[in-house]
């Protein structure tokens, strides 16, 4: 675990290794990471009239949904520049480069104290600087420009709306999540 952390203090400070380093790497942390950051996006924003069971089981699935579409897309989105990667160690390095986003939780309970606008301000900088992190991180470590690899992201983010909007129906045909209010 303390490899681990290391190599998530390395990605957040922008001294990243190259893609092929990750290939090798334990998954029992990453899947504890991937575990972490979906507990906590479901304890700070549940989703209204959702059972607990629901409201976890919806993130964790969305948090694996969207590491692995993301790294399905790039390992294909690289090949347009010629680089070969495998989902595998992409999968790896997005759940490194978005461990940081774990932080969240203690800042939402630390806004318990304050005006809620801390929440807001704090949480903004940790997913903005989550987005950095993971732009410059990737295009160093796969030798790209830092514009192919935001075009990728914008373009990856669009994809992964419509499978979050796929799975939440999915969640609410079955009866994990109750019917929008608004629907």
């Amino acid at each position: 675990m303390q490899r681990v952390l290391g190599e998530i203090l390395h990605i957040i400070l922008f001294e990243p290794k190259s893609i092929g380093e990750y290939q090798n790497n334990n998954k029992a942390p990453t899947i504890l990471i991937l575990l972490a950051l979906a507990m906590t996006i479901g304890f700070v924003s549940p989703i209204e009239g959702a059972s607990v069971i629901g409201n976890y089981s919806f993130f964790i699935v969305a948090v694996f949904l969207n590491i692995l579409v993301a790294a399905i897309f790039f390992q294909y989105w690289f090949t347009v520049k010629g680089i070969q990667t495998e989902p595998e160690p992409l999968c790896l390095f997005f759940a490194l480069a978005l461990a940081i986003n774990n932080l969240i939780l203690p800042s939402y309970k630390l806004a318990n104290y304050f005006d809620s606008m801390v929440f807001f301000y704090v949480n903004s900088t940790l997913i903005t600087y989550s987005f950095i992190v993971l732009i410059y991180g990737l295009a160093k470590s796969v030798n790209s420009s830092l514009g192919f690899v935001f075009l990728g992201v914008a373009t990856c983010s669009v994809l992964l709306f419509f499978s979050l909007a796929i799975l939440q129906s999915l969640f609410i045909f079955y009866g994990f999540l109750p019917i929008p209010l608004g629907a």
